[in-house]
């Protein structure tokens, strides 16, 4: 195994994410750093990673305990992931005539120093995931350019490119032994110039996917280069004459000289990414560092409910402390009917997400999954959704129907916590924040939701979002302080909709942008 030191870590992006499950009857977050050589002065910038899901790896059932609604790439499954890379060069090859011949991304537990790939299984190797643990693992079958994976270049696909995927891992930690490098090569190369935007885009099917790790942070090293053939200081024969050693080291027995190879164009940077259990609305909400989502605005409590005087920015509650409400539970439909719709009325229920990130470019809030299903494949119509315009729907007594949005209408606040408010509005740090979406801007199909259920509310729900996260909210000129999203559910039943119990997973995910 070779010994690869990481570079300082100039900047990293991280996409924390959580999931949102609803049930009723409806029921309703390579590098080489050592040395600092030319590419720690050209970093690649304004890098993002945003997860097809943020579940354990481990965690890869919809909300019935099934498989039929969570496949790849969907948000439920955790275990067979697609992910997306943005970010932009700082060299202009078409300047210096050295394109770029490849890419790297390695998985490690850190973000600088020696590489563990990420993961919380049993001691190895060899390790196996389990029912509640899984290592980070890249798990390829002659992967296809264009149905596997796809390089963006300024929007435009580019050709030519081979992935392959391995072990980098260091020999003084404990190894995972599953794959946690990936490399995309190509003979030719593309020439970016400085600034201009690439994509590259891992897709997850039943043979080629990422297995998210078990529990924990865990950071993507990137670097980019010259060679095809030659990556992080290294090739497949080290320690002998005219190749890279593990050293960073090139040994010429003619000559008697040692010298290095310098292929790392850009580079010496990471994203990162916290992994947590998925939220199921029925047992509790996910929490990440800074995004939550649940059912309860803590804002709207009082401090004798609440349990303790409220902070600044506190994360979404899952229910009212010490209530008998089931946790994280939102339950569509008529109460004297054990929670039941009806072709009379639609019925709504409402949770909440909560996001701050010092990301100076902010960000943008994703939402994945399926429309309300049950076990016999039957499926509840959803909204239709047209991302270019104000698609949104109102609902219709009778009509099967299924959509959600944000509500901007205000909840009624803790009287004690706005006065508190108040009297911190001449803060300089601002260090109290009065609840609301601002700064982000809702997609214009899902900003429609508030007002009188049956005249004036409108909902969405975009039929693909199940493999192709659908964005609701986004900012991208400073950071996100404090952004709460009230999101509103609504369901309807025709006659003929068939009976049982229908759930559905919502998988919300934030992506900012530094």
């Amino acid at each position: 195994m070779y010994k690869q030191k990481l570079k300082e870590a100039v900047g990293r992006a991280a996409a924390f994410s959580a999931a949102v499950t609803m049930v009723s009857i409806l029921a309703a977050g390579a590098i080489l750093p050592g040395v600092t050589m030319a590419d720690a002065l050209n970093p690649l910038t304004e890098r993002t990673l945003l997860l097809s899901s943020s579940s354990p790896g481990w965690d890869y059932l919809d909300g019935s305990g099934n498989g039929l609604y969570a496949p790849p790439g969907s948000g439920a499954n955790g275990q067979k992931t697609g992910e997306t890379f943005t970010f932009k060069t700082s060299t202009d090859s078409t300047a210096t005539g050295v394109p770029v011949k490849a890419f790297t991304f390695q998985y490690c537990v850190g973000a600088a120093g020696e590489c563990q790939a990420p993961g919380d299984d049993a001691v190895g190797p060899p390790r196996n995931d389990d029912s509640s643990h899984s290592d980070l693992n890249v798990v390829t079958s002659s992967p296809a350019e264009g149905t596997d994976f796809e390089i963006y270049l300024n929007g435009v696909a580019s050709s030519g490119w081979s992935m392959t995927a391995s072990n980098l891992e260091d020999s003084s930690n404990p190894h995972t032994g599953k794959n946690n490098f990936i490399t995309l090569t190509n003979a030719t190369g593309v020439s970016p110039t400085a600034g201009e935007p690439i994509k590259v885009v891992f897709f997850a099917s039943a043979t080629n996917y990422i297995t998210n790790p078990g529990s924990g942070a865990f950071f993507v090293k990137i670097n980019d280069y010259n060679s095809d053939v030659l990556q992080n200081f290294r090739d497949a024969y080290p320690d002998t004459a005219n190749h890279c050693d593990a050293d960073h080291t090139t040994y010429d027995a003619s000559s008697g000289t040692t010298t290095c190879n310098q292929n790392v164009i850009d580079g010496g940077v990471t994203v990162a990414n916290v992994m947590n259990n998925s939220i199921e609305i029925q047992t509790k909400v996910l929490e990440t560092m800074d995004f939550s989502v649940g059912t309860v605005d803590p804002d709207t409590l009082t401090e004798a409910v609440l349990g303790h005087p409220h902070g600044q920015c506190e994360s979404i509650l899952p229910a009212v402390p010490g209530s008998s409400a089931a946790a994280n539970t939102i339950a569509l439909g008529d109460p004297t009917l054990e929670n039941s719709l009806s072709t009379a009325q639609p019925y709504d229920g409402f949770s909440y997400w909560r996001l701050s990130s010092n990301s100076a470019n902010g960000g943008t809030v994703y939402f994945s999954g399926a429309t309300l299903h049950n076990t016999e494949n039957n499926a509840i119509a959803p909204l239709s959704d047209n991302p270019n315009s104000d698609a949104s729907v109102a609902p219709l007594a009778g009509t099967e129907q299924f959509g959600l949005g944000i509500d901007t209408d205000a909840d009624a606040l803790d009287p004690a916590f706005v006065t508190e408010v108040a009297s911190h509005t001449s803060d300089p740090i601002d260090y109290w924040h009065d609840p609301t979406l601002s700064p982000l801007s809702a997609t214009p199909s899902y900003g429609h939701a508030s007002g009188a259920l049956t005249s004036a509310a409108q909902f969405a729900f975009n039929a693909s979002a199940n493999t192709t996260p659908v964005p609701i909210a986004s900012e991208n000129t400073q950071v996100v302080d404090c952004a709460t999203g009230k999101m509103r559910y609504v369901a309807d039943i025709a006659a003929t909709t068939p009976a049982g119990i229908y759930t559905t997973k919502i998988n919300y995910l934030a992506a900012p942008e530094y």
